[in-house]
């Protein structure tokens, strides 16, 4: 047998390693890239429910607090009321 015949096999069988060797990375990566986009569109859907969510808890918050303010500010004009009366009846001596 003459040395070409080797000098081929061996090209072709080092393509054949090579193949193999950039083949199995490329299929990793390919799945590696749908399951990122998979786990993209989960997480794009989690967010836009807790934005909801959010948004919900923010307009209750602003309900409640303006109903609270609403009780302590009549309450402060009570007081107010009443502490304008005392002082018309009962007159403070000024120095």
């Amino acid at each position: 047998m003459d040395v070409t015949v080797w000098r081929d096999l061996s090209v072709i069988w080092l393509s054949l390693f090579c193949l193999i060797g950039l083949v199995l990375p490329l299929v990793v990566l390919y799945f590696a890239v749908r399951g990122m986009n998979a786990l993209h569109g989960i997480v794009q859907r989690l967010v836009q429910r807790g934005q909801g969510l959010s948004g919900q808890v923010r307009s209750q918050v602003t309900t409640v607090s303006a109903r609270v303010d609403e009780q302590a500010v009549r309450f402060q004009g009570r007081v107010k009321r009443v502490e304008a009366i005392v002082r018309k009846l009962l007159p403070v001596d000024k120095l």
